[in-house]
């Protein structure tokens, strides 16, 4: 009876321990805290008096190794993200505000990331890896060749090859969108020289934006930038090679 006894507990121990074993591997390498969503994040004050600000970026020194690996992988595409959907920078100045205390400082940067629900969802999707609808090659090239943006400034002609001065956003309202445009700005980011499909396929008509075209041309011309540099072979070779770098991290499939 006793030995009967002895095999059940061991049974119900084992099966205990394979439980907890398997909650703790559908935990791993997900991030289920919102209260806590600020410690996917670190700021730094920059500047001194009225001339500082603050800068975020993503923070991947967390304890879970799969997801600090993940955080790390795909820093620049989480760095997109923030940068183009949250909406702390519209609080910057009350948590400036508090620089002389940092206990308060950081608590009212926990608050007002905590409030932003809409940018937690979307942020968490990618962190959690909640898969998104494929992304097509031509697709993508299409995106990356976005990130190639030829526009009049301060009534000069210019090209900004930037995070956030673009036409990036514009192109999609479909869900998946900001993961496939994070992507594609990760995949350039990493590049040994970002500008590299500018200057292939600017040749011929650097000239004639240097020596000064109207509005309407050089909105021509933004389209044929576009246009040649998502034909570039080497621009398709690039995000193909980031993608299997990083396809584990990512919440989405590159179709090719």
């Amino acid at each position: 009876m006793n030995k009967m006894r002895s095999r059940r507990n061991q049974r119900a121990v084992t099966l205990l321990a394979t439980l907890m074993l398997c909650i703790m591997s559908s935990a791993q390498g997900t991030w289920n805290a919102t209260s806590r969503f600020h410690e996917l994040f670190r700021y730094k004050v920059q500047g001194k008096g009225k001339a500082s600000y603050l800068t975020v970026e993503p923070d991947s020194m967390q304890a879970d190794p799969v997801l600090r690996e993940r955080c790390e992988a795909l820093y620049y595409a989480y760095d997109y993200l923030y940068n183009n959907y949250s909406k702390l920078y519209k609080h910057q100045k009350e948590i400036l505000a508090l620089r002389k205390d940092k206990k308060a400082m950081r608590q009212q940067f926990a608050e007002r990331m905590a409030e932003d629900t809409a940018f937690q969802r979307l942020y968490l999707r990618a962190v959690n890896r909640e898969m998104v609808a494929p992304l097509p090659i031509d697709s993508a090239l299409r995106i990356a060749a976005h990130f190639y943006y030829v526009h009049m400034m301060d009534g000069r002609p210019t090209v900004h090859i930037c995070i956030g001065i673009n036409k990036v956003k514009d192109l999609s309202s479909a869900l998946a969108h900001p993961y496939h445009a994070a992507f594609c700005y990760m995949a350039i980011r990493m590049m040994k020289d970002p500008s590299a499909p500018y200057t292939l396929v600017r040749g011929t008509f650097a000239e004639e934006v240097k020596a000064g075209v109207s509005n309407s041309r050089l909105a021509e011309i933004e389209q044929e930038v576009y246009k040649r540099i998502a034909e570039l072979p080497e621009l398709r070779q690039v995000l193909i090679d980031t993608y299997e770098r990083h396809k584990e991290h990512l919440n989405f499939k590159l179709v090719y």
